[in-house]
C-alpha cells in the first residue's frame, strides 16, 4: 500500500530531497533496497529519520543489507540526520544482529504488533545516535 510520502519518494523525487531510496540491482532486477525518510524540516522531529531496509530471500547473507545499511548511514551523516529508528520483527534474527552490528540498540518492543496468518509477531523499536544530540 502506498503511502503519500511513498508516492513523494518515487514519482516525485525533486518534492523530498531529503529522502533517500537505495536500490541494489542485479541484472536489470531488484533485489534489495533501503530507504531513509527524516522527519521534516519544519518539525520538531526534523533531527530523526526513519529508516527500513530489505533483501529478497535468495539474495540474503551475501553482504547485500549491509552494503545497503553503510550506504545509507553515510548519507544519513552527510546529511546531518543526528537519530535513525527503524522497526523489525522481533523474529528476524539476521536483520536484528545486522543492525546491532551498526549499533542500532533496542529501545522498545510492540507485543502482537504483526499479524501473520494466524500467529502474532513483536515488532522491536530499535535505535541509533549518528552523533552526540
Amino acid at each position: 500500500m502506498s503511502t503519500p510520502q511513498w508516492e513523494s519518494v518515487l514519482y516525485r523525487p525533486e518534492t523530498v530531497p531529503d529522502h533517500l531510496l537505495a536500490v541494489a540491482e542485479l541484472n536489470g532486477k531488484i533485489i534489495g533496497a533501503g530507504r531513509i525518510f527524516p522527519g521534516g524540516e519544519h518539525t520538531l522531529m526534523n533531527h530523526v529519520a526513519e529508516l527500513g531496509l530489505f533483501v529478497l530471500k535468495p539474495f540474503r547473507n551475501q553482504g547485500i543489507g549491509s552494503q545497503l545499511l553503510f550506504w545509507l548511514m553515510n548519507w544519513a551523516a552527510q546529511e546531518n540526520i543526528k537519530k535513525i529508528t527503524l522497526t523489525v520483527f522481533a523474529s528476524n534474527q539476521p536483520a536484528i544482529r545486522l543492525f546491532k552490528k551498526y549499533r542500532f540498540i533496542q529501545e522498545g518492543c510492540l507485543r502482537h504488533q504483526i499479524k501473520i496468518e494466524n500467529r502474532y509477531v513483536d515488532l522491536l523499536l530499535m535505535e541509533r545516535f549518528l552523533s552526540s544530540a
